[in-house]
């Protein structure tokens, strides 16, 4: 809640990158944060909706992302046309889970934030999510090192 800026430190201080954290404001700060809540949000819109959250649609990173999330195999194929809402209800807590992951690697930003990320749901899927993780983490390490 802190990084988020939800709380005021009652002692010491937050910098990112040198710059105190009270010469950033919370928007300039959350454009640069990806966050999955441990409940996490899910809109009354089809899942590529869910997405982008308002931002521009991107073809290719938008496949990317549902592969990497491991949404092309929920339901058989959770299409990004998909309209969710009453559905919603009956999605799992790992598709919710899955959904808003997916949402956090669109938007890409510099720190990803995942908030008890495999509370609610089984351990098998709990192994699936750390497992997804674990495959973009170092896909995006790699790519980084390949930049250089």
């Amino acid at each position: 809640r802190l990084i988020l800026k939800q709380l005021t430190p009652s002692a010491g201080c937050i910098q990112w990158n040198d710059t105190s954290y009270d010469e950033i404001s919370k928007a300039s700060l959350l454009r640069r944060i990806s966050y999955v809540a441990q409940s996490p949000m899910i809109f009354h819109k089809n899942v590529k909706e869910n997405i982008l959250a308002g931002r521009e649609a991107d073809g290719n990173k938008l496949a990317k992302v549902l592969q990497q999330s491991n949404l092309t195999m929920c339901r058989g194929g959770m299409e990004a046309t998909v309209l969710l809402g009453l559905s919603a209800r009956e999605m799992s807590g790992g598709e919710k889970k899955r959904l808003a992951y997916a949402r956090a690697l669109y938007r890409d930003g510099d720190v990803l934030i995942l908030d008890e990320f495999t509370s609610a749901v089984d351990e098998q899927m709990a192994e699936e999510l750390e497992r997804l993780y674990n495959l973009c983490f170092w896909r995006k390490k790699l790519a980084e090192q390949s930049l250089v």
